[in-house]
This record gives C-alpha cells, sequence and structure tokens, in this order.
C-alpha cells in the first residue's frame, strides 16, 4: 500500500459517491457548486463539484471493499492494511504538516492539528460539466470597420431602390398598344386595285376607319404604367424612410446603453437584477 495507489482508489470512488471515509483519519465529501457570477456580473462561471476534507462524518466501507476486490483479500484483512496505513499517513501528516495526494492536492494539518484539504488547480471531478466554460457577457467594442459598415448600410436605405423594373415595363408597353393601329392603312391595299371609279367611295370608309378604331382606351392604358413608377418610387421611399429612423433610435439606444454600462456600472446592475441578485453578484467567497 502506497499513496499513489490510495490516490487513485479516492479519485475512481469520488467520481461516484458524494463521500468516502478513510478509517481512522476522516473523509472526503464532494460537493455542487452552482453557477456563480464574477467580474461585477459581466461572466458566468459553470456548475462544478468542490472536494473537501473533513476529520468526522458518515462511514462507510467504499475503500475496503474496493481494495479487497482489487488484490483478492478478504474484507478484514484489507482494512487492516488500510487502517494500519492510514495511521501511519496520519503520524506524518501532524509531524510535517503536509501530504501530497498525487493528482488530488494537499491534506493539511494546522497547529491544533486540525485538517484540511487543498485542492490541484486542475482537479475535475464533475464529468457531467466536460468543456463547459465561463460565459462572458460583456459587449464586444466595434471597429472603425463595423462602423463604416453600418454607416454605409444606412446610406443605401435613405437613398432607396430605383423603380427600374416599372419604367421598363411602361417603355415595352407602349409599342404593343401602337401596334394594332398600323394594319388600317394594309387593308386598303386591295382596295386599291378596284377600278378608279370606286377606289374613293372604298377609301372613304378606310379613312373613317382609323378614326373609328382609335378610341380613348389607348390613351387610358398609356396613363396608368406611367403613374405606377410614381407610386412606387414614393412608396419604397417611405418604407427607407421609416427603416433608417428605426435602425437609427436602435443604434443610439444601444449606445445610451453601452456608454451607461461603461460610466455606471452599477446604476445598470440595478436595473438588470434584483437586490437578491445583487446581493449573490457581489458576494465574495
Amino acid at each position: 500500500m502506497n499513496i499513489d495507489l490510495l490516490s487513485q482508489m479516492v479519485y475512481g470512488l469520488i467520481l461516484e459517491n458524494d463521500s468516502l471515509s478513510l478509517p481512522g483519519l476522516g473523509c472526503f465529501v464532494a460537493e455542487m457548486v452552482p453557477a456563480t457570477f464574477t467580474d461585477r456580473g459581466y461572466t458566468i462561471n459553470p456548475p462544478y463539484r468542490k472536494l473537501s476534507f473533513r476529520c468526522s462524518g458518515p462511514s462507510d466501507t467504499l475503500l475496503v471493499d474496493l481494495y479487497a476486490a482489487s488484490n483478492n483479500v478478504d474484507k478484514q484483512i484489507a482494512e487492516k492494511v488500510l487502517v494500519e496505513f492510514l495511521t501511519e499517513l496520519k503520524a506524518i501528516l501532524f509531524a510535517k504538516k503536509t501530504v501530497v495526494f498525487p493528482g488530488l492536492g494537499r491534506l493539511r494539518a494546522t497547529r491544533e492539528n486540525n485538517i484540511f484539504f487543498v485542492a490541484d488547480e486542475g482537479l475535475d471531478i464533475f464529468p457531467e460539466g466536460f468543456s463547459l466554460e465561463p460565459l462572458s457577457l460583456k459587449a464586444r467594442k466595434e471597429s472603425p470597420e463595423d462602423i463604416n459598415r453600418t454607416v454605409g448600410a444606412l446610406e443605401s436605405i435613405l437613398n432607396g431602390p430605383e423603380p427600374e423594373p416599372a419604367e421598363s415595363t411602361s417603355a415595352e408597353s407602349t409599342p404593343a398598344e401602337s401596334m394594332p393601329i398600323e394594319p388600317t392603312p394594309t387593308e386598303s391595299t386591295p382596295i386599291e386595285s378596284t377600278p378608279i371609279e370606286q377606289a374613293p367611295t372604298e377609301s372613304t370608309p378606310a379613312e373613317s376607319a382609323p378614326t373609328e378604331s382609335a378610341p380613348t382606351e389607348p390613351a387610358h392604358t398609356e396613363t396608368i404604367p406611367s403613374d405606377t413608377p410614381v407610386k412606387s418610387r414614393k412608396i419604397w421611399r417611405v418604407i427607407g424612410i421609416t427603416a433608417a429612423v428605426a435602425v437609427a433610435v436602435a443604434v443610439v439606444v444601444i449606445g445610451g446603453f453601452i456608454i451607461l454600462a461603461h460610466t455606471s456600472p452599477a446604476f445598470v446592475d440595478s436595473l438588470l437584477y434584483t437586490e437578491e441578485e445583487l446581493r449573490i453578484i457581489n458576494f465574495k467567497l
């Protein structure tokens, strides 16, 4: 039996149990520590398990059972070996005031021989919390590139898009509507092949045809698309101005909050947290 083997046994058992008794010496206790706020409430530390040592506590046979099963000996013999080793370890602890548990930490004794445990900085006995890291709530500072990008986006919103599709449709619609008016002189060509005496009599209805086939409908169809670009331009302009105002207000509010958070963090904390939460945040261990 040596201190390295004892440390490995303690580490393996404490992962699955909240307490572990060391006969004649005391017991290790693993307690859950909930998530806490640090750095004036701007950082959240994840939960973890804390390992401590108590001179008195609940007794169990976990260590004895593991040693007996690992070495194929009776529990009585295993208990005798552990008690003798821990008695010698206690005497060394009271004499040197420090005993190192490799991979766990150090057992220390005061002048009055009160025993306490100091865990290693990298000790992890909470497998369920693997990969949990502290979370920072501080606002990220904007770089000059971010500010220029935001200003460019605001300028594009204020200018608004140009209604090019509406003008192209109106330009394309004008020749299509003027096409039906051209076939009227072509219909008069077969009439010119008739005798000269009948030409003037038949030409009169051909001349009247354009007057009858030129109602007010083409005029109405031409005026409809001419109004649509103006209306769409007004709508886009209203939407752009509204969006720009909303973005400007949001930027002002966020900027004011960031400035207020740097100048008077205590006032911001009073807005974000209740009095009970502030006591927890400002509590110093």
